[in-house]
């Protein structure tokens, strides 16, 4: 689902039937060009960064071209972070990932 706002786009991205994860609900938001942010939401935990240089693109093609640990940090900034928790995370944004190639495909 895409809602052009009159500041930029947001989309919504439904994640489910990942072997081993919750769904995984996902709200992206470009503000402009290479300016947005994400939010992730599984199993009551949020993770959310925003940037605001990235290069020309979306939040979408931004977060398919940097690797897991970059993005596992930027999502978890400020938040005690276990091992658990990072491989956790990775799993979802390993998700993340797959559901957006999905997604591009589709359009």
């Amino acid at each position: 689902m895409k809602v052009t706002n009159g500041v930029g786009t947001i989309s919504r991205l439904y994640i489910e039937d990942v072997p081993g994860l919750d769904p995984v609900t996902v709200i992206l938001e470009n503000f402009a060009a290479g300016v947005g942010r994400i939010t992730i939401i599984c199993w009551g935990e949020v993770w959310t960064s925003f940037w605001g240089g990235m290069n020309g693109n979306s939040v979408e093609k931004f977060f398919l071209r940097c690797c897991g640990e970059y993005l596992a940090d930027n999502l978890s900034a400020g938040n005690k972070r276990t091992k658990a928790k990072t491989a956790y995370l990775l799993r979802i944004i390993e998700a993340v990932k797959a559901g957006l190639v999905v997604e591009s495909e589709n359009e």
